[in-house]
């Protein structure tokens, strides 16, 4: 008999304790997510997202590539709709000459070139592409990143306008020398047949103030000169390689103008 009350006994604490424990037992929680080294503890590990590209894919019709840094123009050039003010991007395909060139409605385009060997400004202007148009021509280097920024001269005008990007095909200078008609600014190229000293001299000038300067295949300036040649000629010597690529600027003292000879002979 003591023995089945010590048995019943028995039984009752235990389910005395379960009751007081509230139930059957629970699983255990989840283990946090793994982590790398030197994060948070307070938070859990997410791959960051992947940077955004821009989409040069599907660019406006008839506008330049889409970029963060401004619009591409492409490296062969092209013709565009500009809401100034705009900033462009261009790394030419090609070295050699290239012309900026606006065409207006009503407006006054003003044109501002940086980068390449000068890292700053190169040139800007306002009106030498007649009707109040802006043009630059300059001597560019493949593959250099150049900055164009297209606006008005005034900022309270606001009138769009069309910019013309392109190549151009500088007259040939005879590789043997020769004798050249400069009016206005005007872009040579020169392959001389022959290494050696290379003179580049103006005459003819008419009062105005000639300058010269020539430019390797990449667009890098060689020389330049003002009045060595007397009466305001331009006078340069220069050593070049034959079967070399070289560009000639014939131009004018800042702000003049007019016409004169351009003579290359061989010293």
């Amino acid at each position: 008999m003591k023995k089945i009350l010590a048995v019943l006994l028995a039984l009752l604490l235990s389910l005395s304790v379960l009751s007081a424990c509230g139930g059957g037992l629970e699983d255990p929680p989840p283990l946090p997510p793994p982590r790398e080294k030197g994060d948070s503890p307070s938070s859990p590990v997410i791959d960051p997202p992947p940077p955004t590209q821009p989409d040069t894919n599907n660019p406006s019709p008839g506008d330049p590539d889409s970029d963060a840094l401004g619009l591409v123009i492409p490296g062969v050039g092209g013709v565009f709709n500009v809401e100034p003010p705009t900033e462009f991007i261009f790394i030419p395909d090609q070295s050699g000459v290239w012309e900026f060139r606006t065409s207006n409605n009503d407006g006054d385009p003003y044109l501002e070139l940086f980068g390449g060997e000068y890292g700053g400004l190169i040139w800007e202007d306002d009106d030498s592409g007649g009707s109040s148009n802006a043009l630059i021509t300059w001597v560019l280097r493949a593959g250099a990143e150049y900055r164009l920024i297209a606006r008005n001269w005034s900022s309270h005008d606001t009138d769009g306008f069309t910019l013309t990007v392109q190549q151009l095909n500088p007259i040939a200078i005879s590789g043997d020398g020769a004798s050249v008609q400069v009016d206005g600014t005007t872009f040579f190229v020169f392959i001389p047949n022959s290494s050696g000293m290379w003179e580049f001299r103006t005459s003819d000038n008419g009062g105005s103030d000639p300058k010269l300067h020539i430019y390797d295949a990449d667009g890098v300036e060689l020389y330049d000169d003002d009045d060595s040649g007397g009466d305001s000629n331009a006078l340069i010597n220069a050593r070049l390689e034959s079967g070399t690529t070289y560009y000639v600027r014939a131009t004018f003292f800042w702000g003049d103008e007019g016409r004169y000879s351009l003579t290359v002979t061989l010293k």
